[in-house]
């Protein structure tokens, strides 16, 4: 954070970027006091579902936004939208977090091999990882409707419940992608209300494409959701069709076998009947059971039954 010469010791004067994540209560208190950060910024960063806002104290700025998280499950990849904080202090940038994510990382790296870059730069290095984020809800939404299209390969065969409930996760996925976008959304106008961080024109250029990128990730995972909305009511009408059908073809199966079954039942009694004494009477009896099965069938076909 110094750089000394010969004569006295400096303050750097370019930025350098942290990463804080889940810290226990000695390290949130060591870093409030050792940088002069209000202590409620960092506990109200490690708030997974805090909703999005900028707030300023104590010459620190906090902007709350939200982020998309995607893990690995037996079922496929799951999305989950969290909260994460970047803490601005002088030429200090911290990224205040519960959970670890590639793109923090990235921002890193991505300062440390460029130019040392002056204080004034600050603003577009904020809009660039912004910039960043908000790719990361389009790729989330890539991956529910990935996961959505093979659900839709399950439910053309099925008649059960459990891709429906499936596709009920997933509108759930793109429902909480929708409202962290919006949340993002009104971050990023105050951003370009506020000025909370002055820059010149080419961090304002970042900011305007960063609050199109959010727009255009918040109107693709809408259209995906009304598009799932859509589906799910199609496929619940299908699977309740293919049960209708099922049933129907019971009915009808069950109607042909009672002909069969209820001429060898009849036959079956102790008491006296007709060409009973016959020695061709047990195939005249099967005969008669396959007319009159054929007979039902067709007329079944006829009337469109089945």
């Amino acid at each position: 954070m110094f750089k000394t010469n010969e004569t006295q010791m400096q303050i750097h004067s370019s930025i350098h970027w942290l990463k804080v994540i889940d810290p226990d209560q000695d390290y949130i208190t060591h870093i409030s006091n050792q940088f002069s950060i209000p202590y409620n910024f960092i506990q109200t960063a490690l708030d997974e579902n805090a909703s999005a806002r900028i707030q300023c104290k104590q010459q620190s700025t906090l902007i709350m936004t939200h982020l998309p998280f995607i893990t690995q499950s037996k079922s496929g990849q799951l999305v989950s939208c969290k909260s994460f904080a970047i803490i601005i202090k002088d030429h200090l940038v911290f990224i205040v977090s519960k959970q670890d994510h590639p793109i923090f990382d990235q921002m890193i790296h991505y300062v440390e091999q460029g130019p040392e870059q002056a204080i004034e730069q600050l603003a577009q290095q904020v809009y660039h990882f912004l910039e960043l984020a908000a790719d990361q809800f389009i790729i989330a939404s890539k991956i529910v409707n990935a996961q959505i299209t093979l659900v839709e390969q399950e439910l053309l065969s099925s008649i059960k419940n459990k891709q429906v409930f499936k596709l009920l996760n997933h509108n759930k996925a793109l429902n909480r992608i929708a409202i962290s976008l919006r949340g993002n959304s009104k971050v990023l106008n105050l951003l370009n209300d506020m000025q909370v961080i002055t820059g010149h024109s080419l961090a304002k250029h970042r900011l305007l494409n960063v609050m199109v990128e959010t727009d255009q990730a918040q109107a693709m995972a809408e259209i995906h959701n009304i598009n799932l909305s859509n589906l799910m009511d199609a496929y619940s009408a299908a699977i309740e069709n293919n049960l209708s059908l099922l049933v129907q073809y019971l009915s009808v199966y069950v109607i042909i076998a009672a002909i069969p079954l209820g001429i060898a039942s009849l036959y079956g009694m102790n008491i006296p009947l007709p060409f009973q004494e016959q020695p061709f009477a047990l195939s005249l009896l099967a005969g008669l059971s396959l007319l009159l099965s054929v007979a039902i069938v067709i007329i079944f076909k006829k009337r469109q039954i089945i």
